[in-house]
Order: C-alpha cells, then sequence, then structure tokens
C-alpha cells in the first residue's frame, strides 16, 4: 500500500513524507505503550510439579525438590501458593516444613535482600511456618566463623525476632524464628555445642524481656539430630552420639539442666521406632527431668503428628493408647499440632476433636484448642473468628472472649 502510494510521485515529494512515517514508527516502538508480560499461572506451574512427581516413589520429596525450581520464573510468595494449590490436590503433602525452608533460602541466594527481610516476607501460616528457618540458615551455612565474627553475629542475631509494626508475629511465629536463631548458631559456631548453647543464653530473648532461650536451644540441637542438606551432615561429622544407647549420657554430659532438658527433647529421632508408640513415648519421657516431662511428651505428640501427615485415624489411635490423664492431653495437642501444619488444615482441628469418643478427653481436647488459639493465630484476623466459630459452646464463646 505504501509502495503504491509512492509509486506515481517524484522521490523529492514523498521522501519527507517516508522520513516522518519512519520517524513515527520509531516514536511508537521507543515511547509507545509497552506489552506487560503474562504472569505465570500458577495452576498451570502447580499441574506441571503434580504430573512430574506423579510417578516418583515419595511425591512429597519430589515436591520439595520441584516447587522451589519454580523461582526461577516467581516470586518466593507466588511460590508458597503454588504450593498449596499442590496440597490441594495431593493430600500427602500436608506437611511441608522442609519446603518452607528451601524457599526462603532460595530466595536469599538469589541476593534480594538480607536474609533479616526476607523472613519478613515469609508468608505465615504455611508449611509449620518453615520459612522463618531457611534464610537465616543459609546466611551462615558452610561458614565456622572467627571469634570476632561471632561477637558481629550475635548483634546481627539480638532482635531479629522482634515484631516491627510492619511485621506482626503471633506467639508460634516468634517461637519459630527463635528456633530457627537456634539452627544459625550451629553454623557460626561450627557446630560447637557448648558454645552455641551460650549464645542462645545471651541473644534469645524478645525485646520485652521474655526468655526464648529453651526454643534457640531445642533449634541447635535439632540441627545436630535432624540434618537434612548435605552441609548439614558435613557440619555434624564426628558430633554428638550415632546411636540411641549413647543418648542419654551424651545429654547428661552438659553442665546446665536447660542444655540437657534441650539435648534429650531433640534426640528421639534416635528413638523413632520406639516413639512411634504409645508406650515408646511413655518410656522415652519417663527419662526426661521431673519438670520438662510435660514439654517432653508435647515435643513427640508434634513430632508424631507431622510424621503421619496430620492423619486422623493414626493420632487417634496413637492417643487412645496411652493409659490415664495423658490421653484427653495427647488429643488436645494433636489438634494443636494440625492447627501449626497451616491455615489450610485449620478447620480439621475441631472436627478431630469431635472424633473424641470419651467426653471428658473430648473437652480436653476442645480445651488446648482454645488455651492455645491466641497463641497460634492473631486474635485480630478472620481466621481465628472461623476456628472459634468451628468449636461447641462453651468453647466458642471462650474462644471469642479472647478477643476483647
Amino acid at each position: 500500500m505504501i509502495f503504491k502510494l509512492f509509486a506515481n510521485q517524484s522521490w523529492q515529494s514523498w521522501l519527507p513524507r517516508a522520513i516522518l512515517l519512519v520517524a513515527i514508527a520509531v516514536a511508537v516502538v521507543f515511547w509507545g505503550p509497552k506489552q506487560t508480560p503474562t504472569a505465570p499461572d500458577l495452576r498451570s506451574l502447580a499441574r506441571e510439579v503434580l504430573a512430574k512427581c506423579a510417578g516418583t516413589p515419595h511425591h512429597p520429596s519430589c515436591y520439595d525438590e520441584e516447587i522451589p525450581k519454580l523461582m526461577d520464573k516467581i516470586s518466593m510468595e507466588d511460590a508458597f501458593l503454588a504450593a498449596t494449590i499442590i496440597q490441594d490436590n495431593d493430600p500427602s503433602y500436608n506437611y511441608c516444613h522442609v519446603l518452607g525452608h528451601k524457599l526462603s533460602a532460595r530466595e536469599f541466594d538469589k541476593g534480594t535482600g538480607k536474609w533479616t527481610e526476607i523472613i519478613k516476607r515469609c508468608p505465615t501460616g504455611i508449611c509449620s511456618n518453615g520459612c522463618l528457618h531457611g534464610a537465616a540458615q543459609e546466611r551462615f551455612r558452610g561458614e565456622v566463623l572467627t571469634p570476632e565474627q561471632q561477637d558481629i553475629a550475635r548483634h546481627e542475631l539480638k532482635g531479629v525476632c522482634d515484631p516491627t509494626p510492619q511485621w506482626q508475629l503471633t506467639g508460634l511465629e516468634q517461637a519459630e524464628c527463635f528456633h530457627g536463631v537456634g539452627h544459625v548458631i550451629m553454623y557460626i559456631t561450627g557446630a560447637d555445642i557448648p558454645k552455641a548453647m551460650k549464645i542462645c543464653d545471651e541473644v534469645a530473648y524478645t525485646s520485652g524481656g521474655g526468655d526464648q532461650t529453651s526454643l534457640c536451644h531445642e533449634g541447635a540441637f535439632m540441627q545436630l539430630f535432624q540434618p537434612l542438606e548435605p552441609e548439614d551432615f558435613a557440619l555434624i561429622e564426628g558430633i554428638g552420639p550415632k546411636s540411641k544407647d549413647e543418648l542419654f549420657a551424651y545429654c547428661q554430659s552438659f553442665e546446665k539442666q536447660t542444655w540437657r532438658n534441650a539435648c534429650w527433647d531433640e534426640g528421639f529421632p534416635l528413638f523413632r521406632g520406639e516413639v512411634n508408640t504409645a508406650d515408646g513415648t511413655v518410656e522415652y519421657c519417663s527419662k526426661a527431668d521431673e519438670a520438662e516431662r510435660e514439654h517432653c511428651y508435647r515435643m513427640l505428640f508434634y513430632a508424631y503428628a507431622q510424621g503421619t501427615n496430620y492423619d486422623p485415624e493414626k493420632l487417634s489411635a496413637y492417643c487412645s493408647a496411652l493409659t490415664g490423664s495423658r490421653s484427653g492431653s495427647c488429643f488436645g495437642h494433636m489438634a494443636n499440632a494440625i492447627i501449626h501444619g497451616g491455615r489450610r488444615l485449620m478447620d480439621r482441628a475441631p472436627v478431630f476433636c469431635s472424633l473424641v469418643k470419651n467426653t471428658e478427653e473430648q473437652k480436653e481436647c476442645y480445651g488446648i484448642i482454645v488455651e492455645f488459639a491466641e497463641y497460634n493465630i492473631s486474635v485480630s484476623s478472620a481466621d481465628f473468628v472461623k476456628l472459634c466459630n468451628e468449636l461447641p459452646n462453651p468453647f466458642e464463646e471462650q474462644c471469642l472472649a479472647k478477643r476483647g
């Protein structure tokens, strides 16, 4: 068309117009409206991961590896959303704490900001808040610090778990943060347990003076007894007991009772076969310090719930096998563990309590949900109201009363 327009005219007449058209075209290319790239479809990406992992022997392990790879295309926050889509399609993936570690660690590796900034972007109420651990661990992974560098790191760790006006934390989320600090301290000390314990004793306090040192101690010992990555195994090479027969003497060797308690609470993986039964749980916790025994039981209840992917039948059978007053407490803390697994599982906690056959144990189950509701979920959130409304009275009223 342009050729025909100019065909019968002299070059002197059409050249200026041609130059004008070229100038307009250039202007459109450089200054005209830009085409916004289409954002990746999270559902499509989730379907790709589901298809890739469908033929694998253990789907959760495959998801833990494949979902972080999506961050080449999408943000950390969107990767968590993709994970929830996968969870909705595959119930075997209710427990995804390890994924939380991996996603925030990958975000740190991308160089998008300081680890302290990344953890404040972590979505809450998903994957047992594992995101709060990963970036911090990645910051110090494979880096044993000199005494001078450790002093600098202490200052970096102090106050890292304190909420800000822009970063509000529930008690549970703050606890997970301090637990993650314990993991970090193992790296910066080269898995020197006594030194790690002393640093925990120095830095693990809230701005209001709340003592969170036990959570830090447990995070350090968890790093010893439950390594995840090759670097974790390398870190603890030759350190600590390697069999259950050595555990008790090892834990008793520490100078402070609080350190000994944390060691025993986190050393249960060496007794994994035994503590997966009610009798084995009782036997294990009978060796804990008497003042710490209740906490020992709770630790094992939560670990069992996570290990069964929050299967209500397995949890119910486990709690029913406990004798005396311990059974009702077991049901309640299993319900709490379900809530800790993520907000998408929250509705299942009251349902789990409703399945308890013994009336008194059922009441105790609901009561424990109410007792820890404010710790687990912000009272100002819609999720808190939703949880309360799922409870029968008088527990619903008691729960809503916590809102003030």
